[in-house]
């Protein structure tokens, strides 16, 4: 392959990444990209045969452990900023929940300053994140920092990621709201759990059951009382549910199954809410029994 032949097929996957249609000054941005990579490596366009960092990283997710990693590195030599194969480097770098942390909190540093250096973060563009196929992978890499803060306990900072994804992505395509609402339950934090279930106005199990849990925290319990209600009127396996939560026998999303494939109105649905909310239901015995006793109407109301 010729250096000509090959600038044009980066610059046509390039464009193509980044949705099929960059400015003037981008496109010019992405040549003198090409022009300085092909500087540093003149072999470049004689070593197309070899895999790309999106066919290793294909290849990697075949694989475990160290064989993962090693061909991780590979992808990463050839697309240094590629940010999901630093992503699933941090999964086998770090050495423990704190650490993981750390290492996507550099990661999304980085990849701000350079989508910001880029362009992206202009004011047309914020709102729209998820729908700009160029960002899925910066918005991914924030959905890995989430749950790393969620799983160091870190939830005021995670809260905080929770509410820039939504600013990023007005219409949450990857369905933070929930997570948020479960971590505001947690915190404590009533207001902002208001002002965001009234933000989208969504009549289903993951807002109805944080926030129950919410208000019976707060010891709002007129107010938890009619959550309890409005979640046993969309999820016909609620009272099963909290029967479940009473025992200490709590539901998970089943193995294989990939997030978000479960049926509403199912146990799926709340066992989908409990594997990606761990966090919040630690220490819930007591709700669970309340609210068990509610459905069943033994609760007696002063």
């Amino acid at each position: 392959m010729t250096d000509k032949e090959w600038m044009q097929l980066e610059l046509s996957r390039m464009v193509k990444a980044e949705g099929g249609k960059v400015s003037v000054e981008r496109m010019t941005e992405i040549v003198s990209e090409l022009n300085q990579r092909l500087r540093e490596n003149p072999n470049l366009p004689r070593e197309e045969n070899a895999p790309t960092a999106d066919e290793l990283i294909a290849r990697a997710r075949q694989t475990t452990g160290e064989e993962r990693y090693q061909i991780i590195k590979e992808a990463l030599r050839i697309e240094p900023d590629n940010i999901t194969a630093a992503c699933m480097a941090v999964e086998y770098l770090a050495k423990n929940a704190d650490d993981r942390v750390r290492h996507y909190e550099d990661l999304t540093r980085k990849a701000t300053a350079r989508l910001e250096a880029e362009g992206m973060f202009s004011a047309e563009n914020i709102g729209k994140f998820w729908s700009m196929p160029a960002t899925k992978p910066y918005m991914f890499l924030r959905l890995s920092y989430i749950d790393a803060l969620a799983e160091a306990r870190k939830l005021r900072l995670a809260a905080k990621e929770c509410e820039e994804m939504l600013r990023l992505s007005e219409n949450d395509g990857l369905g933070r709201r929930y997570q948020l609402m479960f971590i505001y339950a947690t915190i404590e934090e009533g207001d902002a759990a208001i002002k965001l279930y009234q933000r989208y106005e969504e009549g289903v199990a993951m807002m109805y059951l944080p926030l129950a849990m919410l208000f019976y925290r707060l010891g709002k319990m007129k107010m938890a009382r009619n959550f309890l209600n409005e979640l046993a009127a969309v999820n016909h396996d609620t009272e099963a549910f909290f029967a479940r939560g009473a025992a200490g026998d709590l539901p998970r999303r089943a193995p294989g199954r990939h997030a978000g494939s479960f049926a509403i109105g199912t146990m799926e649905e709340f066992g989908e809410a409990v594997t990606d909310n761990r966090f919040a239901f630690v220490g819930m015995e007591a709700f669970f029994e309340w609210g068990l006793s509610e459905l069943r109407g033994e609760q007696e109301h002063g």
